[in-house]
């Protein structure tokens, strides 16, 4: 059996990977499992964003992760097949699932297809600190397609993946048992794991803030801290990013999104607008009216009021009375 890292899975939402320069595919379901994805297609790997549609048996785990922050949740490991992967397993003491089939609806050269898959999960009983599965594509042409892999970043392909643990080495024999004797090696405190293509490095959390300073780690715990990729241009990169993070600065301080200001001392809710904005900028004069309307801002103003007058009254009583 031949079995290498395929694709790596974050449960997340999708707009935030357009913004850094993604093509993001449209949105699959796989109904059976009772989630949807986004994918972003490399070279011969891809990135896998997963939501939650329906609750089912499937994704309990998955919904868990969510609830806890989301993140980079898992590695699927390619395969020459289902069957081979689920015996070696098992042969290995991992206790696998049965495989798996399901799919998942793709629009390919606006035809509707149906990409195809069989998947072999394994408990987390055995989950050296990143979740692992085996996935065989039973149609790679609806999955790995030449106009998808064109990313504005340069994106080519997945690097590795990066866990924080404590300590590394305790995971070697697991690791072991999913890539095989000798395929994890000490790296200083480090652990690497040859998976057969992108490497899995395990660190410490203080080796990892010497090695990432500046990249907070999502969780206080050990987990799966760190998806690394490969561009074409670090340099054109860096300046997509940058040039992504100024707009996203310009739409924060925009002023037609803080349009519209209360008049106080009237018995109804009236907005003044400036008089040179735009139909944006309208918009958001009327939403400040909306939003009043819905948090019942006239009652608690007046109840406030009632309550203010009625503490006046007090302490003019006790002043009289002192």
């Amino acid at each position: 059996m031949t079995c290498r890292q395929g694709h790596a899975i974050v449960v997340a939402s999708g707009a935030a990977y357009r913004k850094l320069g993604f093509q993001v595919q449209p949105r699959g379901f796989h109904r059976k499992l009772g989630t949807a994805n986004h994918l972003m297609i490399f070279d011969n790997d891809y990135f896998e964003i997963l939501g939650i549609v329906e609750p089912t048996e499937f994704n309990a785990e998955r919904r868990e992760w969510l609830k806890q922050g989301g993140g980079l949740a898992n590695v699927a490991l390619a395969t020459d097949g289902a069957d081979l992967a689920f015996d070696a397993f098992k042969a290995a003491g991992l206790q696998p699932d049965p495989p798996l089939s399901f799919d998942r609806a793709v629009e390919v050269a606006g035809r509707l297809e149906h990409a195809q898959f069989r998947t072999v999960r394994i408990p987390k009983t055995h989950m050296p600190v990143v979740g692992f599965f085996v996935c065989e594509h039973l149609t790679p042409q609806f999955v790995y397609r030449s106009e998808w892999v064109r990313h504005p970043n340069g994106a080519r392909g997945i690097l590795g993946v990066t866990v924080i643990a404590e300590p590394p080495a305790r995971w070697t024999a697991e690791l072991e048992k999913y890539f095989g004797e000798g395929s994890v090696r000490v790296d200083g405190e480090d652990i690497v794991a040859d998976t057969g293509t992108q490497p899995i490095r395990y660190m410490t959390r203080a080796a990892y803030a010497r090695r990432y300073p500046g990249v907070a780690p999502l969780r206080s715990g050990d987990h799966p801290a760190l998806l690394s990729l490969r561009v074409d241009s670090l340099s054109a990169c860096q300046a997509l990013l940058a040039q992504s993070g100024l707009r996203a600065l310009k739409d924060r301080m925009d002023p037609r999104r803080f349009n519209g200001g209360p008049f106080l001392g009237l018995n109804g809710i009236a907005i003044k607008s400036h008089g040179g904005t735009d139909v944006f900028g309208y918009a958001s004069a009327i939403n400040v009216g909306y939003q009043m309307v819905e948090s019942n801002v006239l009652e608690r103003l007046a109840a406030d009021l009632d309550a203010f007058h009625g503490n006046l009254h007090e302490v003019e009583a006790a002043r009289k009375t002192s």
